[in-house]
């Protein structure tokens, strides 16, 4: 389900994987999954794109069980998924995403199907911080996001921890040049993993999740 892209937030998609204990094939019960910071925005080279595929296989994997079983099992959720079109967009332009998202269509649909159901929100990592920021925005506007929980896994509420001198190599050594003249290459276009770090360095979703940035 794709959600436009406004003048607010970059756009982005809802998976939905029903639970096997949901029979009408319509959402009741939203289990939200906020992905965190997709360097795949940057480049392949550091991240292969997260979506609701990689995210369950990668627990299903890890943990050698079926996770939307287990969902099924403990309270028959229906597992949605959001996903950012802009993966390393700010903090603050993907909880407006997430606002969207919960307004205008989970929260709207749930209604149409008939359920008075309260979400769960699971943020992963940045997704721990963009959900927090959007809940405490729409609490204090009057607005009712219909969430009855936060769960945040590996999220750096107190900001996360990047020593300004290797930011500060990984700038430099991406920029170190080869060539001389009117063509220039550097050791990032040639090493393409260290020019993609150092492009994840100056994006919005790292410089508000840092400590301390080179770029603020």
């Amino acid at each position: 389900m794709p959600i436009a892209r406004t003048g607010l937030h970059s756009g982005g998609r809802l998976q939905i994987s029903y639970s096997s204990t949901n029979t009408t094939g319509r959402l009741r019960k939203p289990l939200i999954v906020v992905e965190g910071l997709d360097l795949n925005s940057v480049s392949s080279k550091l991240k292969e794109n997260t979506d609701y595929e990689t995210f369950v296989t990668g627990l299903n994997n890890i943990q050698g069980y079926d996770f939307n079983g287990q969902l099924d099992d403990v309270g028959g959720y229906d597992l949605v998924y959001l996903d950012y079109t802009d993966g390393v967009d700010g903090i603050i332009r993907n909880a407006a995403l997430l606002e969207d998202a919960l307004l205008n269509f989970i929260n709207t649909e749930k209604r149409a199907n008939g359920s008075t159901q309260q979400n769960v929100i699971l943020g992963i990592s940045m997704g721990g911080l963009v959900s927090r920021y959007c809940l405490a925005n729409m609490t204090k506007r009057n607005l009712n996001p219909e969430t009855r929980l936060l769960i945040t896994q590996d999220s750096p509420h107190r900001g996360a921890n990047a020593m300004l001198g290797l930011q500060h190599i990984v700038n430099v050594a991406s920029d170190i040049p080869f060539t001389s003249g009117p063509i220039r290459i550097t050791l990032g276009n040639i090493v393409p993993k260290i020019g993609a770090a150092a492009r994840a360095n100056r994006t919005p979703g790292a410089i508000d999740q840092l400590f301390s940035s080179l770029y603020r």
